[in-house]
């Protein structure tokens, strides 16, 4: 991590640098063309043509320059970038052998004094968590920023490669459990939705092999997406474009929303739900994770700082 920063100060510094060097430089250029341009076309040493052609070789020259250091930046960040994947490759391998039990959840989650550091920091990120909740259960997650809320979804979606036993699943700790069978029964919602380049209905079910179209189209209308829907070229088939440029930021996290209830995950855990959202979709939301919990005997944690949550039926954990 340290690498990628000091590669992004050091090469954005060259970049900015070129910008300064470069603006300066066109306004020089520019002054010379008009009067060094003007006195050879006038003592006719050169023609009209020339000087113009000269004035076009001339910008494409600073263009070309200006692409070649952006390329350098560009490919300084993809290697760090790469560099980056391959040791997240790593840890995925890692937690990919850990555990062989199947999931099940049918009586309770709980928490054990929770404590974490981040490796090679000293302070304490969590400081003994503790917790227990059922199946129907909704939980909200309330606390100022930087008191350990996100590093906590991050361990229980398993990103965070952890070897103490201090969170359990109907008796058996997380780590034990199959990662492939964790994965299809726990899901997350993080703020910043990720949006592809393809369908809108693609980008709900993510290639995933079974899918039930019709309670897609249940929660589709549930969150009212509907309505952005209906006015759409092809509908769900419509390509909405990389980040969804075709879709408003409140849409954008209803489809994450739509996305992450589709694959009816026992336990649920959205991190800032509804930060997008006005106060009518708010109640969509409300109502739905209500009903899914009820239904689909599912736990449901929310990390928020929402305060229109608080008239949602729930149980409240506070970080503070």
């Amino acid at each position: 991590m340290r690498v990628f920063a000091t590669t992004q100060i050091k090469n954005k510094f060259l970049l900015l640098l070129f910008e300064v060097i470069n603006h300066f430089s066109d306004n020089i250029w520019s002054i010379l063309y008009v009067v060094v341009g003007a006195y050879l076309v006038y003592s006719e040493k050169i023609t009209i043509g020339a000087f113009v052609s000269f004035v076009s070789i001339s910008t494409s020259v600073s263009v070309i320059a200006y692409g070649l250091l952006n390329s350098i930046y560009l490919y300084s960040r993809a290697k760090v970038s790469y560099q980056r994947y391959k040791e997240y490759l790593g840890k995925q391998n890692k937690l990919e052998q850990l555990g062989e039990q199947k999931f099940s959840f049918n009586h309770e989650f709980r928490i054990n004094n929770l404590t974490y550091s981040y490796p090679g920091s000293t302070k304490q990120v969590l400081n003994d968590v503790s917790f227990v909740t059922c199946p129907k259960d909704i939980i909200r997650i309330k606390g100022e920023n930087g008191v350990g809320k996100t590093t906590l979804a991050n361990i229980l979606a398993r990103w965070i490669v952890y070897n103490r036993h201090e969170i359990y699943i109907d008796g058996a700790s997380i780590f034990d459990i199959s990662i492939e069978d964790y994965r299809k029964n726990v899901s997350f919602f993080y703020q910043d939705v990720e949006i592809f380049n393809d369908t809108l209905i693609e980008n709900i079910v993510l290639s995933r092999e079974y899918v039930d179209l019709n309670y897609v189209g249940y929660l589709i209308n549930q969150m009212n997406l509907n309505y952005a829907i209906d006015i759409m070229p092809m509908g769900l088939q419509t390509y909405i474009g990389e980040g969804g440029y075709q879709l408003s930021a409140g849409n954008i996290q209803k489809v994450g929303i739509v996305r992450v209830l589709s694959a009816k995950p026992k336990i649920v855990i959205f991190d800032e739900p509804t930060t997008n959202l006005d106060k009518r979709s708010k109640n969509f939301f409300i109502e739905l994770i209500s009903k899914y919990a009820k239904e689909n005997q599912a736990l449901v944690l929310i990390i928020t700082h929402d305060k229109d949550l608080d008239i949602l039926e729930s149980k409240e954990i506070n970080f503070d």
